[in-house]
């Protein structure tokens, strides 16, 4: 089954805000789009397999980036047949940024 996605304003943030460090720390804009076009496929990959990744807290799912250390953070609406994406975050950043934010979901 084909769900939908539902990208919250404040996961668009985590995206301009990390693609924006890209684009300042390494005066190479082609890995900021990398890194978009790796987030889009990951995307497309949960639509049909939303159930498949790893269950962190709650209700709340993770699925890593394969060529960045970044993990997409998102919850599954069965009800509306949708993927809400809620965060994406390093893997270095601190564990209390992202426990914040999924205590908003």
């Amino acid at each position: 089954m084909l769900y939908s996605l539902k990208v919250t304003s404040l996961a668009y943030n985590d995206i301009d805000r990390i693609v924006a460090f890209f684009d300042k720390e390494t005066s190479n804009t082609l890995l900021g789009n990398r890194f978009i076009n790796e987030i889009d496929i990951c995307l497309n990959n949960l639509r049909v397999n939303y159930n498949k990744y790893q269950l962190r807290y709650k209700n709340v799912r993770l699925i890593h980036l394969k060529k960045f250390k970044y993990s997409i953070h998102y919850i599954n609406d069965d009800k509306r047949k949708r993927v809400i994406i809620i965060a994406i975050f390093s893997s270095k950043e601190n564990p209390k940024k992202w426990k914040e934010r999924h205590k908003t979901v």
